[in-house]
């Protein structure tokens, strides 16, 4: 028997000896971070939104990334490294902090979250903040959040198994376990992924590097499992651990159009994440949320020959091996003196180590940072219809070690905000805000052997932005808002250069989004943002033109759901991101041309059982999200998900 079905066969005895009873699980409270009483009022935003698991499941999304992919203001790209990049309102994935339940986890070296690693399964919500943020999430948080929170066990045992195959033969089998007594819980969740790699777009015509058909060394395989201990020893104390391991092998397809490609291979990828969680209530007034958290990662890229991916001849060949951790943690309170008057604050800290060996017998580099904020906010609600929010936070940066190279002084920032609400009527509401937010080099931007520069320091980012939003007839909703964000000092640098603070930029634009409540069993949505992303310095690196990379200005969603009496329900979903700009290694601009994405899901409820259809890229689009790396064709999945 396969380690993997022993695996399924020991939690299928651990839930055979629950009480059994119907099904259902829960928000990891203790993943959220929640400022204040009225924070979850809103409901429809553009600048906060909510993507639910029946949200991910409805687009059948796999990965965190599938499920960010339709939400206004965001964008999803892939490139050299085959990892998908966030993007919030132009921002890099570096300059936003994502959290897994309130912890960051981003890694050492480069600030990047590969988000095809996370599988949703265990997902119960993705938080998305792209306005002002609030100050008890800490520093980093520039470009905006996103808190991905899991699953916990419900108030009655639960258990889900589910499994897909796709048109090119990837494959995807999950299994959920939970249950809770009144003074305990537990939660496991592991899945397993794998793919001989996805089929291009029939009209894809080929290159240098990629004739077609299936796209070079796009394979995978991916485990994963998670654990989730809780205790509840009274009404007033919640405690959890949990624990993450990931288990990853992955081909990095050549740039299609390479003169010189790049034929590397992660042979190994892993990570492990240990996190303890505690709550306590001290009164109805008084509380306070602690995390503690370790997440190690293990990963090895092999650079080979050709494109046969079997030898390490060449001069030009090597093994790079990484060897790195994140620990620290966070305190957070919240004081409620009255129903008016919330108060909020916490410490927040992190020391990242990275160690690599950049070939095989080559010394081993040490390399560390240490980030600490200390917040506080407080919020007051007065005439019943105002709401107003001020505070800011301490950040503080600190270079600790570094191998062979000299370290930069360390930093220290105040970063103010403000903001206010005002609710017009029952219906319609309105908000400003205006905060700084600051994001600290990465460890790559430091210490680069051909890039780093140790003397970098803080990019700061002036955020304004205006809301409204307005509850229509119908079930139908509609938010508008305008942001301005003024970035100075931000990190860039031209081909072969290292890294500078030496641009100023402007990200601004509009977002519109809808809920539509068309019909009792037909509902929809439609989202538009328009950005305007520029370089206000192009000379700077050597540019003639101001438009920054890979920032369409235009981005529209739709979605439109139909369900039958029967149980059948049909989701129709498409993207349209119009064309972006990109710089060669002369420096020179070019652009890739807009496209347009159609997705459609069929879902059959029976009984215990979900059968689903879904077709991605109904129309065979030959696309790219960045230059030379194409993204897969016309794709077809079927799956099935059992609960009992």
């Amino acid at each position: 028997m396969s380690t993997q079905l022993q695996i399924i066969s020991v939690l299928i005895i651990i839930f055979s000896l629950t009480p059994q009873g119907g099904f259902a699980s829960e928000v990891f409270e203790l993943g959220e971070i929640v400022v204040g009483p009225h924070e979850e009022e809103v409901g429809l935003q553009t600048s906060v939104l909510q993507i639910t698991a029946a949200d991910i499941e409805e687009k059948n999304a796999k990965t965190i990334e599938e499920a960010l992919e339709f939400v206004p203001g965001v964008r999803i790209t892939v490139g050299a490294k085959n990892e998908p990049e966030v993007m919030v309102r132009g921002f890099s994935q570096e300059k936003v902090l994502v959290l897994l339940d309130g912890i960051p986890i981003a890694d050492p070296q480069y600030g990047y979250v590969d988000l095809n690693q996370i599988p949703v399964e265990n997902i119960s919500k993705i938080k998305v903040i792209k306005g002002s943020v609030p100050a008890i999430y800490g520093a980093n948080t520039f470009g905006g959040v996103v808190n991905i929170v899991s699953k916990t066990a419900g108030t009655k045992p639960h258990m889900d198994l589910s499994s897909e195959v796709a048109s090119d033969g990837a494959t995807n089998c999950a299994i959920n376990v939970g249950t809770k007594t009144e003074r305990f819980n537990f939660w496991v969740s592991a899945s397993r992924r794998r793919s001989d790699g996805f089929y291009l777009s029939n009209d894809f015509k080929g290159s240098c590097n990629e004739q077609g058909d299936r796209l070079e060394n796009s394979d995978y395989e991916k485990n994963s499992i998670s654990l989730k201990i809780g205790l509840t020893p009274n009404e007033s104390h919640n405690a959890a651990l949990s624990f993450i391991y990931i288990d990853n092998e992955k081909g990095i397809p050549p740039q299609a159009n390479a003169s010189r490609p790049k034929y590397w291979r992660f042979t190994e990828w892993k990570r492990k994440l240990f996190a303890i969680t505690d709550e306590l209530d001290l009164n109805e007034k008084f509380s306070i949320k602690m995390r503690a958290f370790y997440d190690k990662y293990d990963n090895t890229i092999d650079s080979y020959d050709d494109n046969t991916y079997t030898t390490q001849n060449a001069s030009a060949s090597w093994t790079s091996i990484y060897d790195e951790y994140a620990v620290g943690g966070n305190v957070h309170f919240q004081y409620e003196p009255n129903n008016a008057h919330t108060i909020t604050g916490g410490l927040n800290f992190k020391r990242d180590l990275h160690k690599e060996q950049d070939d095989v017998g080559d010394p081993w580099e040490t390399y560390e940072l240490r980030t600490y904020s200390l917040s506080l906010e407080d919020e007051i609600k007065f005439l019943e219809k105002f709401s107003l929010s001020g505070g800011g936070s301490l950040d503080i940066f600190q270079q600790h070690e570094a191998y062979n190279s000299s370290m930069g002084d360390d930093e220290e920032v105040f970063n103010p905000l403000c903001k206010l609400k005002f609710s017009i009527n029952p219906d319609r509401e309105m908000y400003t805000s205006i905060s700084r937010k600051t994001c600290f080099p990465t460890l790559n931007q430091l210490y680069s052997s051909t890039s780093g520069n140790p003397d970098l320091k803080e990019q700061t980012n002036t955020s304004y932005e205006i809301g409204l939003r307005q509850r229509l007839k119908k079930r139908n909703e509609i938010a508008i808002s305008y942001f301005y964000n003024d970035v100075e000092d931000l990190i860039e640098r031209a081909s072969n250069d290292p890294y500078y603070n030496v641009n100023k930029a402007v990200f601004r634009g509009v977002e519109v989004a809808t809920s539509l409540g068309l019909l009792d069993n037909f509902t929809g949505g439609v989202s538009y943002t328009y950005l305007d992303a520029r370089d206000r310095t192009p000379e700077t690196l050597g540019h003639s033109e101001n438009e920054l990379e890979y920032t369409p200005k235009h981005k529209a969603d739709l979605n439109l759901k139909y369900k039958t009496d029967f149980g059948l329900s049909c989701l129709v979903f498409g993207s349209y991101h119009s064309k972006r700009y990109y710089y060669d290694t002369s420096e020179n601009q070019h652009y890739i041309g807009g496209y347009t994405l159609w997705n459609t899901r069929f879902e059959k409820d029976i009984k215990s059982w979900q059968v689903n259809l879904g077709i991605e890229n109904i129309f065979d689009r030959n696309y790219h999200e960045e230059d030379g790396y194409p993204q897969p064709g016309r794709t077809v999945k079927l799956g099935a998900k059992i609960e009992f």
